[in-house]
């Protein structure tokens, strides 16, 4: 993969990032995912993307994006969303693994300040940020539906510090109404 915007030199990464892409018929945003992957600026970057069977032509896509940086691994059936996701964390070989949904994309900054957090607290299990949500393919009612539901969750854990005990947010979680997901989707996780 190489990188098709020039906006700032790479960093120099020491610690390899695998970025964990399960796939299934994803056609309509593979390009994107893996573009903003080329994109990042950290560049000690290695992809696995394991496919699921699909049958729109993601396969395809991945070949072209192959070589260099992007591992691929290609099903012939379908064996579901989770056995994917376990098998891109099984083939990774980075220090952190980075998830990343098919249809999502990162900053081009995403790497470098999760690998910069997870330096920073050595004990930390985990990074998590905010995310931009984009509802190309909502209607206004429904993304508004979406955002009642979801947007903020991790207001819920009171006031966050740079480091957080884990612990403390466990409890607040269980404490509250356990309702929704208070981190966010796997794409905005980086974990050692």
């Amino acid at each position: 993969m190489k990188r098709t915007h020039n906006r700032r030199p790479a960093s120099a990464g020491t610690r390899l990032v695998s970025i964990c892409i399960p796939t299934y018929n994803g056609i309509r945003f593979i390009d994107e995912a893996l573009e903003s992957v080329a994109n990042q600026e950290y560049d000690n970057i290695e992809v696995i993307a394991v496919d699921d069977g699909s049958r729109d032509g993601t396969v395809e896509r991945l070949r072209a994006w192959q070589g260099g940086r992007l591992r691929l691994f290609v099903h012939r059936s379908n064996r579901g969303h989770t056995a994917t996701w376990n098998e891109t964390i099984a083939r990774s070989r980075g220090d952190f693994i980075k998830f990343l949904h098919q249809d999502d994309r990162l900053r081009e900054d995403c790497v470098t300040r999760m690998v910069h957090a997870l330096e920073s607290a050595p004990n930390a299990g985990m990074v998590f940020s905010r995310r931009c949500i984009l509802f190309d393919d909502f209607s206004a009612d429904a993304a508004s539906a979406w955002l009642d539901v979801h947007d903020g969750l991790w207001r819920k854990f009171g006031k966050l510090e740079p480091v957080n005990s884990g612990t403390v947010m466990l409890r607040r979680w269980l404490e509250g109404d356990m309702g929704g997901n208070w981190i966010g989707e796997p794409s905005a996780v980086m974990v050692p």
